[in-house]
């Protein structure tokens, strides 16, 4: 059955939204999935599209079958018709398209789908980058499975893995959640700031990175340039002050550099045809505005010892190691951290308080391993009591972000962040954690840190209540 008019228009929207780059068909687009046989059928429990894909052919993982569960990774030039007419034939005949045949995409009881459209889509603001998704929901995936049931089965595969979380990990069809199936369309940010830019003495160096085929000339770079914890420069960049080559994509690649005061730090955001794709602050490593970080490397240089720390306890599994180190990164961060995990008769409580200059609190529980709902439930009921506590004592303007660091990056634990978040508490993943340790070179902002998750909660909190977020300004 047809999409009502509503959902027509999120889709209509979405595509009027892809950049003019993404809308040409030289770019690779791939499908994923991951389906479930039931009887003589095999039906779709998640899958994802991505529009201007980087995947390589090689890099495809093959084709999974066992018993239970079908998983598969193709170029959606191998079935020969566009992302729009994929989309009409899921919608309108309820079939998953394969190179080989097709899998059911049932609609609910009445035979119909729906859809939402999140322009920008958490996943990507928590990394900085634009991503837009448009979601098809299908039937009910209640009583479709059993989630130990699938996870044991693939642990048994001739192509082993350890569950679904880690089948997601490799497939990248999309975290399993809510009460529908679901086929995601996610058209990525097509320009980043390359990790190789860099402050050096007074020369800014920023590496511009294109992530599919575009017009040179629609790209443009803003910078925001940070001396002594003030913007002393604010620039627009244009495409032929640029230096151009190809990445090792075979993609084009803009370098730009402009004088700065020395140790400065230069916070940049990519843009393409006048929308911005991607944020990333270059600091100069060898030049620190940050007192914190500089005592810190008295004893440990370059941070080689933190470094090495948090790899050593992300393969030990060992929780509690993993909650000094945090609290180390918070510290250099500007944080007043106080480490509660640490001691026997507070093993009931967080396992860091951090406080912000201007007072907020930031409570930490660390992990090395998924996110689990139990855990979760646990760290939203100390935070409601650390709450209730700053009101009785006249403190209630203060605010109270409840987090889970993990040492698994964000492609691990995918569904887990959507669930700890939509439950209120802010998930901190390997990335965050890195980019935490780079951005310590320059000057520690705990207050932007606080201030930045509780309003990343608040808008969660708004889009789950359908005041924001989802939907078009129709």
């Amino acid at each position: 059955m047809p999409l009502g008019e509503l959902d027509k228009k999120y889709v209509a929207e979405f595509f009027r939204s892809l950049p003019k780059c993404l809308k040409d068909e030289t770019n690779e687009t791939t499908v994923s999935y991951l389906a479930i046989r039931r009887g003589n059928d095999v039906v779709v429990l998640a899958a994802r599209m991505v529009i201007g894909s980087q995947a390589s052919a090689a890099s495809l993982p093959p084709e999974l079958e066992t018993s239970s569960v079908c998983a598969g990774y193709f170029r959606l030039s191998e079935v020969k018709v566009s992302a729009k007419d994929y989309l009409n034939s899921l919608t309108e005949h309820g079939l998953l398209p394969l190179p080989r045949g097709s899998f059911s995409f049932p609609g609910n009881g009445s035979g119909s789908h729906s859809a939402s459209l999140s322009v920008l889509d958490d996943a990507g603001l928590h990394r900085m980058r634009r991503f837009t998704v448009l979601k098809v929901y299908g039937g009910p995936q209640t009583e479709m499975y059993r989630r130990a049931t699938l996870d044991w089965e693939l642990k048994a595969a001739q192509v082993p893995y350890a569950g679904v979380d880690d089948l997601a990990a490799e497939f990248k069809f999309g975290a399993i959640e809510g009460q529908s199936i679901l086929f995601e369309v996610l058209a990525e940010n097509v320009l980043e700031v390359d990790e190789a830019s860099q402050v050096k003495d007074t020369t800014a160096t920023i590496v511009v990175n294109a992530r599919v085929k575009l017009d040179r000339g629609e790209v443009t770079l803003a910078v925001r340039v940070v001396s002594q914890g003030a913007v002393v420069a604010r620039k627009y960049l244009w495409s032929h002050g640029f230096t151009w080559k190809a990445n090792e994509h075979g993609f084009a690649q803009a370098n730009a550099t402009l004088e700065v005061p020395k140790g400065a730090a230069v916070h940049c955001t990519a843009i393409y045809d006048g929308v911005a794709q991607h944020e990333r602050l270059v600091v100069d490593q060898a030049a620190y505005e940050n007192p914190l970080r500089i005592a810190f490397e008295v004893f440990d240089s370059k941070l080689a010892g933190l470094r090495q720390q948090l790899e050593t306890v992300a393969r030990s599994n060992d929780g509690r190691d993993i909650e000094p180190t945090i609290g180390w990164v918070l510290t250099m961060l500007g944080f007043q951290v106080f480490y509660l995990g640490g001691i026997k008769l507070m093993q009931d409580a967080v396992d860091l308080i951090a406080t912000s200059p201007s007072g907020d609190f930031l409570l930490v529980e660390c992990t090395t391993g998924v996110l689990k709902a139990d855990k979760t439930s646990n760290l939203l009921a100390r935070s409601a009591l650390v709450r209730s506590a700053l009101e009785r004592g006249g403190y209630g303007n203060l605010r109270v972000v409840p987090a889970f660091a993990t040492t698994k990056s964000e492609v691990e634990v995918e569904a887990d962040i959507k669930a700890v978040e939509r439950a209120g508490a802010w998930a901190i993943c390997r990335e965050q954690i890195d980019e935490w340790l780079l951005l310590s070179a320059a000057m520690a902002d705990a207050d932007s840190i606080v201030s930045a998750a509780h309003q990343r909660l608040e808008d969660i909190r708004a889009e789950d209540s359908g005041a924001s977020g989802v939907g078009l300004p129709l």
